[in-house]
């Protein structure tokens, strides 16, 4: 038994078959689509009303607990899944008491379920219980060696534990075993191996996570700056020219290769960019063309532009 700001945390919960880790992870995805669906008039109505970013999340999964609460009292068979859901979404959006009680009561209806001691260590974490924490990741790992989460989650208490080496060492391990890993555990990794002086590691890392979910801009955007701090302007470029492919507004990324370009002499290219950049930022609205950063963003290019009349226009740098 373990203590959580003056609660119980019962320990049950075993991690179970990986191919049941699995499943629930994608059970998890497919009933959250079809309680969306099945809010979706409760939902329209709240998107309605004017309200900032973190009320709309509050009132979205205010509405899913909701549908969770009504689907755990329909339920004709074992509901355990549904309470350890239900649990995570209190976790998230704070809501301690409910989700420690939910996640015994999945536990008690289904000592197997896959996941529990996971959830309940990300609560003792998220309660600042680090130790407790630990300790319950562990059990999870020896239960479960192959739940890429569980050694995301025991990592990120290690780095709050100051334990940075061991944390860097859990992240690569979960890695491995999440196919398609949120690109802030890529992230994270990465900063912890900049934090240890290892950047050439930590571009393996990126480059393992892009590897798996694509080009994407946390990680190519990150790798990018990393390439430029280790004195590779090269690399850079061609990290930014994926970037500009995928990108829907590209008029940021010209003025950046702009600059890029300048700094390594390369002053063709470099006007060229920034003509590209306030052409982009032309196509915009209006109303986006006189938002402050865009207005900022001309201004910048302009004086960098101004920088260069004389400059040589000859051919292209070499």
């Amino acid at each position: 038994m373990m203590e959580a700001a003056g609660r119980t945390l019962l320990p049950w919960g075993f991690c179970g078959a990986a191919r049941g880790r699995e499943r629930f992870a994608g059970c998890r995805r497919r009933r959250r689509g079809a309680w969306r669906w099945r809010a979706v008039v409760l939902a329209a109505c709240l998107a309605a009303l004017p309200r900032p970013p973190a009320a709309r999340a509050h009132g979205e999964a205010h509405l899913l607990i909701l549908e969770l609460t009504r689907q755990i009292e329909a339920a004709t068979n074992n509901a355990a899944r549904l309470y350890l859901e239900r649990g995570e979404l209190q976790r998230e959006h704070g809501m301690y008491d409910g989700a420690e009680a939910d996640y015994a009561r999945a536990a008690q209806l289904d000592p197997d379920l896959p996941g529990v001691d996971r959830c309940q260590a990300r609560l003792l974490a998220d309660l600042g219980q680090l130790a407790a924490a630990r300790a319950r990741f562990d059990r999870a790992l020896e239960r479960c060696p192959d739940d890429g989460e569980s050694w995301v989650g025991r990592a990120r208490v290690l780095l709050r534990l100051d334990q940075r080496r061991a944390a860097i060492a859990d992240y690569w391990r979960g890695l491995e075993h999440l196919r398609e890993p949120p690109p802030e555990y890529v992230v994270e990794l990465a900063r912890a191996l900049v934090a240890e002086e290892q950047t050439a590691e930590a571009l393996r890392a990126l480059d393992a996570g892009i590897k798996k979910l694509g080009p994407i801009l946390p990680l190519q955007g990150y790798a990018l700056e990393l390439e430029l701090a280790r004195q590779n302007p090269a690399a850079a470029l061609a990290r930014l020219e994926t970037i500009l492919a995928r990108a829907l507004r590209k008029e940021t990324w010209f003025a950046r290769r702009g600059e890029i370009f300048l700094a390594t002499g390369k002053v063709v290219e470099a006007r060229q960019s920034y003509h590209a950049a306030l052409a982009a930022i032309d196509r915009l609205p209006g109303r986006l063309q006189q938002s402050p950063s865009m207005v900022k963003l001309r201004a910048d290019v302009k004086t960098a532009l101004a920088g260069l009349t004389n400059a040589p226009a000859a051919g292209p740098s070499k």
